[in-house]
């Protein structure tokens, strides 16, 4: 048997599963109760550590590393190889087969369960809940929001439960062998033929999750092929006849046979010969009307979407799926214009798919004939090209198992020039189709390549890319060297160093880079033929897509280009999103990309609010993906808190009907919407220049500089944002790359460099306050020169042990300390082990001069004429203004000053109030 298990026999028995009619909290899919056998299984007294599964599996997929941690950065699948590959060195029956890809793009793999066999297994979701109802969560026992520092803990420290069990409430999610079914409880179970679904189950609890998501009874449904740094897994063995599958004839056929159909029954292209060779252009029925002139300039201060030589406010409803003309009808009732996905257009060589395109757009134009769409135009390649083109989609490697996987993210390479060749093509002739149809109905388009569109290879992270054969030869090109091939193994396990080696790890930062590069060259491809093909037909349209995600994912995302996006005049705007993990009441809204870079290049953000309403049946409060609104209340101030925001940032927004679930379809929501548009129409004329004194930088240039490890990355720059958006001051987020355009403002008092490369600071005026964090310019003597500062360096302390080499100031230097973790010489300070509490920000600010408006704690987000909080905890809020001003409320017009200073408001924990500001 292979050693460092602990297993703990758990005798079976009959159990009400589910949550109880009377219970303080639960989810509509944890009931009604029902009653459930479980029979004698054995489960593993910890959730499984990265130590075991490095043992088994080679490498350690884990964002937070530790010996003791709890793995994760596993998906499903990894974790049923896990469990076979145990099971095999342990000399046992591996309980799991894999039967091969199916789904519509072969994304999914078939996994069948052997009831009888003796090895390793993943628990069922009753088993799971059987196990966990003998213990109860809390501060004693779990792991979570409260207690958790935000990241995974060593497994085992907090009480077991009355069976034996650790972390069965917090820490980790953990993986269940269950297919996610929201309806389980109301359907007769059939576990012998729920093999196939998107989703699986995971239960427990995460460490950033509330204290009521530590109940038994939770459900969580995380993708299979995905894998999230909170999600697990623990060891289960034992018969269980619940695993078997019915293996009929009729089941065989349908499921295990063939994969020439996807699982609608719709028939895959399986040769080259089923292409057409030309392109056919479609018959086009003409749809008079006036075609709008659109673009975007700079208004007061703010990037602004402009139709017909007017000022709009951009707002737009985004709905993913079909049967809402009832939506977009109130949505033009509110007066906000609407976009809609076009999806996988491109149907064969040569035809595009004209009846779709359609059908999406009447559906639109039955809701709203007024309609301004904006089309997001998939480039990525469709299926049958795919098949047609099998050696030129994304090859990973997974160290895990030292092996490479094909398909495995089932997308093609951005350095692929016939994609782009092909695929623009085929762009161009859908963009000409609707422009000559739809064209008095159209505003702009967004193009989305990659896993959801997003411009990224995949949002897998326990493995490498991209090893195909077009991905090297590539790269080769571009490096001017035929020999090159593409590195792996690229965390570079075992080194305590934060940074590469310039001399060992050469080629996997030249690497690095040139995936960011090859992403930008795709997206400016498409937008420069589709910006071509609307000169052709003399049409003025907008352009932009999502991109520069530079605060989470490093390594995941070729984003790290995104200065040259900027300065590419084909591209109009930029989609972003909000973190997921900030977003609930009381947090606070931070973009994925730098917002003040996009905007001193005069591009407009879009923020994707995609948060839930109470109508959704699929997305629960503390949704991992989606935060979930308890109530409407809550629902309305985040509303606010996310589109006011936004365009206090200078930016707009949609809202986003994510699952087409109408989210939007009540009578107060709708109200709220029209006031909001309402209200930002009259802030068009106002003046919109942000007013932030702080300018916080990074550098996208430090990605291929430092180890491919998120968490290292996360500390220093990710993990300093709430704080600092929590200053109770506004503050603007730039890439290093804008610093020249960033000085000749003069607005700014304090300057924070995050991570940064070398740089001459020679030209920050002397009179500049500057922070300083970690090692700027990546080494301790660059450091001292650029600081100026006398450093040693000195073994890390225990607790900052992922930052090496590590510096503290030269003994005798004239450096003041001003608290623990920072230090001052003059106008400069110092904090070499980020990240930072807004505390310690706010006391560096007052040191600058900063104006704070607020007690800190809470996000200020303001302009030159308005000013939003959204407030963390209940209370009277002081707010502070630069200068006397008229306030009154943006919404109501209440008067709350006429000349002063300093208002005072009563709020409650999680709400919203905006203002507008007439300085006397």
């Amino acid at each position: 048997m292979h050693t460092g298990i602990e297993m703990v026999a758990v005798k079976g028995g009959v159990f009400d599963m589910g949550a109880a009619q009377d219970a303080a909290f639960k989810e509509w899919d944890e009931e009604p109760q029902i009653r459930v056998t479980v029979g004698d299984f054995e489960l593993q007294k910890t959730p499984v550590t990265q130590a075991l599964w490095k043992s088994v599996m080679g490498t350690n997929p884990s964002d937070v590393v530790g010996d003791e941690l709890p793995v994760t950065c596993i998906t499903w699948y990894d974790a049923v190889e896990f469990c076979n590959c145990l099971s095999v060195r342990a000399g046992l029956t591996p309980v799991y087969r894999d039967y091969g890809a199916y789904g519509e793009k072969g994304l999914y793999r078939l996994i069948i369960a052997d009831p009888a066999a003796n090895g390793y297994r993943l628990p069922t979701e009753a088993e799971w809940e059987y196990a966990a109802r003998l213990g109860k969560g809390g501060a004693e026992t779990s792991w979570y929001r409260e207690n958790s520092g935000n990241r995974p803990q060593p497994v085992g420290t907090k009480a077991a439960n009355a069976l034996g069990l650790h972390d069965m409430a917090g820490n980790v999610l953990q993986w269940c062998w269950d297919v996610f079914r929201p309806d389980a409880y109301r359907k007769p179970p059939r576990p012998n033929l729920d093999v196939v679904g998107k989703h699986r189950a995971a239960r427990g609890a995460a460490y950033w999750m509330r204290e009521e998501s530590l109940r038994p009874t939770a459900r969580n449904l995380p993708e299979q092929h995905c894998a999230y740094d909170f999600v697990g897994m623990r060891l289960a063995r034992g018969a269980n006849a619940a695993l078997a599958v019915l293996a009929d004839a009729d089941w065989q056929k349908q499921h295990l046979v063939t994969y020439t159909t996807d699982l609608k029954g719709r028939p895959y292209f399986n040769s080259r010969e089923d292409f057409p060779k030309t392109f056919t252009r479609p018959k086009v029925e003409v749809r008079p009307g006036h075609v709008p002139a659109v673009e975007i300039k700079t208004l007061n201060g703010a990037p602004t979407i402009y139709i017909d030589g007017k000022p709009d406010t951009g707002l737009m409803l985004w709905r993913h799926a079909a049967g809402g003309e009832a939506e977009f009808a109130d949505f033009r009732q509110a007066g906000v214009h609407l976009d809609l996905p076009i999806g996988w257009f491109w149907t064969a060589q040569g035809t595009i798919d004209t009846k779709q395109v359609d059908e999406v757009f009447d559906e639109i134009l039955r809701g709203n004939p007024q309609a301004l769409i904006m089309p997001r135009l998939h480039v990525l390649q469709p299926r049958w090209w795919r098949v047609a083109n099998p050696t030129r989609q994304v090859v990973g490697y997974i160290p895990a198992c030292d092996r490479h996987a094909h398909g495995h993210w089932d997308i093609n390479t951005f350095a692929d020039e016939k994609w782009r060749e092909e695929a623009g093509v085929a762009a161009r002739a859908l963009a000409r189709y609707v422009e000559e149809r739809y064209g008095s109905n159209l505003m702009g388009y967004v193009i989305c390549a990659g896993d959801t569109g997003e411009w990224s290879p995949g949002w897998i992270n326990h493995g490498e890319f991209d090893f195909s054969p077009v991905q090297r030869d590539a790269f080769r090109k571009w490096l001017g060297d035929a020999a090159a091939d593409v590195p792996r193994d690229r965390k570079r396990d075992g080194r305590t160093t934060f940074f590469n080696d310039p001399a060992k790890d050469a080629l996997l930062m030249k690497y690095t880079a040139f995936e960011s590069v090859a992403g930008s060259d795709s997206l400016l491809h498409f937008a420069r033929e589709l910006r071509a093909e609307l000169a052709e037909m003399k049409r003025q349209r907008i352009i932009g897509a999502f991109f520069g995600y530079q605060y989470a994912m490093f390594f995941r995302m070729p984003h790290h280009d995104f200065h040259r996006v900027l300065q590419s005049p084909e591209i109009d705007f930029i989609v972003s999103l909000s973190e997921y993990s900030m977003r609930n009441a009381g947090g606070v809204m931070l973009g994925t990309p730098p917002i003040g870079s996009v905007r001193v290049h005069g591009k407009l953000l879009y923020n994707e609010e995609d948060s839930a309403t109470p109508l959704s049946k699929r997305v629960r409060p503390g949704d991992p993906n989606r935060y979930g609104p308890p109530d409407w209340w809550t629902t309305h101030q985040l509303s606010v808190h996310k589109i006011v925001g936004s365009w206090l940032e200078g930016g707009t927004s949609w809202y986003m009907d994510w699952l087409g679930e109408d989210w939007y379809r009540d009578a107060e929501m709708m109200k709220l919407i029209a006031e909001t548009q309402k209200m930002l129409q009259g802030q068009l004329g106002s003046d919109r220049r942000s007013v932030a004194e702080v300018a916080v930088f990074h550098s996208e240039k430090t990605i291929p500089l430092v180890r491919q490890v998120d968490t290292n990355l996360r500390a220093w720059r990710s993990e300093n944002r709430e704080p600092l958006a929590r200053l109770g001051a506004p503050v603007d987020w730039y890439d290093l790359a804008d610093l020249d355009a960033v000085l000749a403002t003069g607005q700014y008092k304090l300057l924070i460099f995050l991570d940064t490369v070398k740089f001459d600071t020679s030209k920050l005026p002397r009179d500049m306050h500057v922070l300083w964090t970690y090692l700027p310019g990546m080494s301790v003597e660059n450091a001292v020169e650029m600081m100026g500062m006398a450093l040693k360096e000195v073994e890390a302390p225990e607790s900052f042990k992922h930052y090496s080499p590590f510096a503290l100031p030269r003994d005798g230097s004239s450096v003041e300390a001003i608290g623990p973790k920072i230090w001052r010489k003059g106008k400069t300070f110092w904090a070499p082990a980020p990240p930072l509490t807004t505390e310690e920000f706010r006391q560096v600010a007052q040191a600058a001069g900063v104006h704070l408006y607020g007690e800190g704690g809470e996000q200020v987000l303001a302009n030159k004429s308005m000013l939003m909080l959204h407030a963390a905890k209940q209370g009277e809020k002081t707010i502070r203004l630069p200068a006397a001003a008229r306030v009154t409320d943006a919404f109501t017009g209440e008067v709350f000053s006429e000349n002063d200073r300093v208002i005072r408001v009563a709020m409650r924990a999680g709400e919203t109030r905006v203002w507008k500001i007439e300085p006397r």
